[in-house]
């Protein structure tokens, strides 16, 4: 399994207003920040896992329209960035995110004001599994497409 994960988020009403950008990249700093002094490297890491759920800031960011962001982590889906961006924004936030292969990790869950409404883990091989992963264009694996 690839540590790669792909996100999508979907931002009811769009990002005007939000300052979550630094160089056309979503920038978690600027949803939550980080301390501004931490000890080591292990202890950003740490704190970065805490608060963040991941270790790194997104990567390969594509704004999609005036309301979609597409972007990358590493190893898990930034849930807690979601939550406080949906607070932030006072708006209701969907996230989906999807793994490379057939063994992947896809999910789909709205937030409002910080609190989760709907979704979690996607069944397998469901309709819409299969539409996340169509929709983050991530490679199923050859034992998808020789079905």
């Amino acid at each position: 399994m690839s540590n790669c994960v792909y996100n999508k988020i979907a931002i009811e009403g769009g990002f005007k207003g939000l300052d979550i950008f630094t160089d056309k990249n979503i920038d978690f700093n600027k949803i939550i920040p980080e301390p501004k002094y931490i000890e080591g490297k292990d202890d950003i890491i740490n704190w970065r896992e805490n608060n963040w759920n991941v270790f790194r800031n997104a990567s390969g960011t594509q704004i999609v329209g005036s309301n979609i962001v597409l972007f990358e982590t590493d190893c898990n889906v930034p849930i807690n960035i979601i939550k406080r961006l949906s607070e932030i924004a006072n708006r209701k936030i969907e996230i989906s995110w999807a793994t490379e292969g057939m063994d992947g990790n896809v999910g789909k869950i709205t937030f409002m004001h910080g609190l989760k409404i709907s979704g979690g883990l996607l069944v397998p091989y469901t309709d819409e599994w299969k539409q996340v992963m169509m929709d983050l264009d991530v490679y199923m694996g050859d034992e998808y497409y020789n079905m």
